[in-house]
């Protein structure tokens, strides 16, 4: 619920950096695969492109742990189960 500025603001707040990563300074961009259903849920998450096995299930855990939706995707006005990618960046700082 609230859009892309939710969901960025809840990734970020549930999102936590492997100590592994840090400690090794790997840095990059997981993409995780999902499909939001027609009644608002995530499922099927996978990575599409990882970077580091703690980094990939980390990402899996954050994307796999998103509210419902308020909304499915729609195609020709109907609500449909829609494939969607979301990456997801690890930065040190």
């Amino acid at each position: 619920p609230g859009g892309d500025d939710a969901m960025s603001l809840f990734i970020e707040k549930t999102f936590k950096y492997p100590e592994s990563a840090v400690k090794n300074k790997i840095q990059g961009r997981v993409v995780v695969g999902f499909v939001l259903t027609t009644d608002c849920r995530i499922t099927d998450a996978k990575i599409v492109t990882g970077i580091d096995p703690d980094c990939d299930n980390e990402a899996l855990r954050v994307v796999n742990s998103l509210p419902k939706f308020e909304k499915p995707a729609f195609v020709d006005g109907r609500p449909v189960a829609y494939h969607f990618t979301l990456p997801v960046h690890y930065v040190l700082k």
